[in-house]
């Protein structure tokens, strides 16, 4: 799920990566509409986000904004502990994995440990899609199950 969410990220921020002659210009670039974009929630009302672009691995930009604790007016860094809005964001996230999909960059079908290698090995049939349909992968013990695609 960690790849898929970044994988979401890189899809949201896609836009801004931009081919230029220096890599000092393209993260000047990336961070200026990072900025521009953020800045509506870049105060000390605002929850804050941590935001990171990558390209082959390499950090293109990093950037935080907005409040960790509003109430306690610590801002918010890289280092805090963000709780996922589980079930709301179930919806982008799918988007996202179906959007990598049809970039070619995962299959719905590939199976988790594929990224995840250090997954225990009862987890090993458990794909993208079994993630997406809230599957544990508990069923494989009992039975296999029929594998799915997904259109669109």
């Amino acid at each position: 799920m960690k790849k898929i969410i970044v994988g979401l990220c890189l899809v949201l921020t896609s836009n801004l990566l931009v081919a230029q002659p220096s890599s000092s210009l393209v993260k000047t670039s990336i961070e200026s509409k990072l900025d521009s974009l953020f800045e509506p929630f870049n105060n000390a009302q605002s929850p804050g986000c941590a935001v990171l672009v990558l390209q082959n691995g390499k950090v293109l930009a990093q950037k935080n904004y907005g409040m960790a604790s509003i109430e306690h007016g610590i801002p918010f860094t890289p280092n805090h502990v963000a709780r996922m809005g589980y079930s709301e964001a179930r919806e982008f996230i799918c988007i996202a994995a179906v959007l990598m999909e049809k970039d070619r960059l995962l299959s719905l079908n590939d199976r988790v440990r594929k990224y995840f290698p250090e997954l225990p090995a009862w987890s090993e049939p458990v794909t993208i899609w079994d993630l997406i349909n809230h599957h544990s992968g508990g069923r494989y013990l009992l039975q296999p199950a029929p594998r799915l695609s997904l259109a669109c």
